[in-house]
């Protein structure tokens, strides 16, 4: 199953990372998790076919309150 998490826990094996926050930075140098670029994942090997994707159901996105908290400071100093 496909998982991608807005938040850090212990089911994050990669963390994309672009313009992130320094405690994310250094919780995942910390856990020994990969961080990686946006051009990481575009270079990733594509399915060939659809039934190569993880069903839509599979794929979850999880935001919990710290980041609906960040998300509205990010607007506010807008």
């Amino acid at each position: 199953m496909l998982l991608v998490s807005k938040t850090f826990n212990k089911q994050v094996t990669h963390v994309i990372f672009k313009d992130g926050y320094q405690s994310t930075w250094d919780k995942a140098q910390k856990t020994g998790t990969k961080l990686v670029s946006v051009l990481w994942v575009e270079n990733q090997p594509r399915p060939q076919k659809a039934t190569d994707c993880p069903p839509k159901e599979d794929i979850s996105w999880q935001k919990d309150a710290a980041d609906e908290k960040a998300d509205l400071e990010r607007k506010q100093a807008a």
